[in-house]
């Protein structure tokens, strides 16, 4: 990989490798100074995730963009749009649900908040449009038939600088497959992304 990130003939990189790889091969794409579109989790340590926005910040200009694919899907876009809006006052709580039908047997804790709930806590900043001054992670096995350190459901909140508040509830082992959602509660309203259709009569 290293030498197709120094070979001239390319001018950006997508980093698609191991989470553990993340963080050293941005590194080397901003010593080459090329911009990188790197799958998330940018890291897997607060260090390793320091150190790569500290050298971004040395080159005093935006190279990295980790690939948080729900700033662009339709629904949670709209919902930001009509929050932003001014229509139903200003955002106030943003709640995600994030659902996967399984993951491997033994998963821990701090796997899926590394590598899933990333995306939560990326979601609620944006459809907040604020920054985020603590976060808080509780989590719980849901069946005893898994392993015992598992903990497939995470709780996590969020207090935003200016006191505003988000949570979201990260389950990896729904069983009946894969649902993201979220809901903004505005002052005088609330705006919702649409709901899985359950093929229901």
């Amino acid at each position: 990989p290293l030498s197709l990130i120094h070979d001239p003939a390319v001018e950006a990189v997508l980093i698609a490798a191991t989470d553990d790889a993340h963080a050293p091969l941005t590194l080397a794409c901003l010593a080459a100074g090329k911009p990188v579109l790197c799958e998330k989790p940018l890291a897997t340590t607060v260090a390793d995730a320091t150190g790569v926005v500290a050298a971004e910040t040395r080159l005093d200009r935006r190279m990295v963009a980790v690939g948080f694919m729900r700033r662009f899907d339709p629904a949670h876009v709209a919902i930001r749009t009509l929050a932003h809006s001014g229509a139903i006052g200003e955002p106030l709580l943003c709640k995600g649900v994030h659902r996967n039908a399984s993951v491997a047997f033994g998963i821990l804790g701090a796997t899926i908040l590394i590598n899933s709930a990333g995306h939560d806590i990326d979601s609620a900043r944006w459809l907040m449009g604020g920054d985020v001054a603590s976060v808080r992670v509780r989590g719980l096995r849901s069946r005893h038939d898994l392993h015992p350190d598992t903990r497939d459901l995470l709780l996590v909140e969020l207090a935003f600088t200016d006191s505003r508040l988000a949570v979201a509830e990260v389950y990896v082992n729904a069983a009946y497959g894969y649902e993201v959602s979220a809901e903004l509660v505005c002052q005088s309203g609330t705006a919702v992304t649409q709901q899985p259709d359950l093929g229901l009569v």
